[in-house]
């Protein structure tokens, strides 16, 4: 599957592929994949075992470039 370069944004070597949004990791990064495997082992329902982002139609927030 090919890598779509995202431009724009609050960050920067976002990628999509296919309808999953990929980024560099951040200073942030593990407290973010421990929170999210905390609240995997508490039970809590449609929580992602790793950070991912889908793609939805619709529109951009005000920081998004002008298509």
């Amino acid at each position: 599957m090919s890598e779509q370069t995202l431009p724009g944004g609050n960050t920067t070597g976002a990628v999509r592929a296919g309808n999953v949004v990929h980024k560099p990791a951040a200073p942030w990064t593990p407290s973010v994949h421990a929170l999210l495997r905390h609240l995997e082992q508490a039970g809590v329902e449609g929580c992602p075992g790793r950070s991912a982002s889908t793609i939805r139609a619709g529109r951009c927030s005000a920081t998004c470039p002008a298509r």
